[in-house]
């Protein structure tokens, strides 16, 4: 009878872990659709930051077309350039 008793426990230790390692694999499943909706959000900012730097890029320019027209302005006038 014991080796009986023995060949059950192994066998229920064995569905026991067949049991923790389902469970394991539905719950790593669900990290990684958590972690492609991360990704997936990360990457629209990544795009609405690109957006804003391209955006800014011209901002120099414009400083620098302020100052031209405010040097043109001065000259037209006959007062000097700031």
């Amino acid at each position: 009878m014991s080796g009986r008793r023995a060949a059950l426990g192994a066998t229920g230790g064995l569905t026991l872990g067949l049991g923790v390692a389902g469970v394991v694999a539905v719950l790593l499943g669900r990290v990684a659709t958590v972690a492609s909706e991360i990704e997936r959000y990360a990457d629209d900012i990544r795009v609405g930051a690109e957006g804003i730097v391209d955006n800014l890029a011209g901002t120099g320019a414009l400083q620098r077309t302020g100052e031209l027209a405010a040097g043109v302005l001065a000259l037209v006038s006959g007062g000097e350039s700031p």
